[in-house]
């Protein structure tokens, strides 16, 4: 939409100002992304990278978070979570 373009354009600390306050408690109950990568080994400064870890930031109010991204190959995912969602 309109307004998630416009929410993306904007400089980080408003995007993450208005994320909060449109993400707010009750608006859902958890966050899933899928982030599409490279289909190929990466590198940086030379040196090859091994993993990648897809960690996604906890909104205000919202228990958990997964994360996936595929990445030369291989399909990461990751959880974020409130400790009290999660049993030991």
């Amino acid at each position: 939409t309109a307004a998630m373009r416009l929410m993306g354009a904007l400089p980080p600390p408003l995007h993450a100002r208005a994320a909060r306050r449109t993400y707010r408690a009750g608006f859902f109950g958890g966050i899933v992304s899928n982030m599409p990568g490279p289909p190929l080994p990466m590198s940086l400064a030379g040196a090859r990278l091994g993993d990648v870890h897809p960690i996604l930031p906890l909104a205000d109010g919202v228990p958990f978070a997964v994360g996936a991204l595929s990445w030369n190959g291989a399909l990461h995912i990751s959880v974020t979570a409130e400790p009290n969602v999660l049993p030991e």
